[in-house]
């Protein structure tokens, strides 16, 4: 594996962007998606590069309590949107999470 290590804790844009893809799949609340991210081990690698053919870019593991279960998700650009300012007044690109394993099964939604 390549990429940016160690990993970071995600922006706030980036847990909203999780709890909004959380609630989209699994057909729950927003903000109550939102509140369960709160206190909960995230680590995002900027960089993440597979060992194999396959994906390379931001992505962020959240784990719930026992390592068996967590949550992987990949992030992509929102084409065609202006930048963001973060709290801190930092500019980011618009970008979504999309979930693609869930307690290390794969999502199909």
């Amino acid at each position: 594996m390549a990429g940016s290590y160690p990993p970071r804790k995600p922006t706030e844009l980036e847990i909203r962007a999780m709890a909004r893809e959380m609630a989209r799949t699994m057909g729950t609340d927003f903000n109550d998606e939102l509140e369960t991210f709160e206190g909960r081990p995230i680590a995002v690698f900027d960089d993440y590069v597979s060992d194999c053919p396959g994906y390379a870019g931001k992505v962020a593991v959240v784990v719930h309590g026992v390592i068996e279960s967590f949550d992987l998700f990949i992030f992509r650009p929102l084409k065609g949107t202006r930048p963001i300012k973060d709290a801190e007044g930092k500019t980011h690109a618009r970008e979504y999470a999309h979930l693609v394993q869930r307690d290390g099964a794969e999502v199909t939604k």
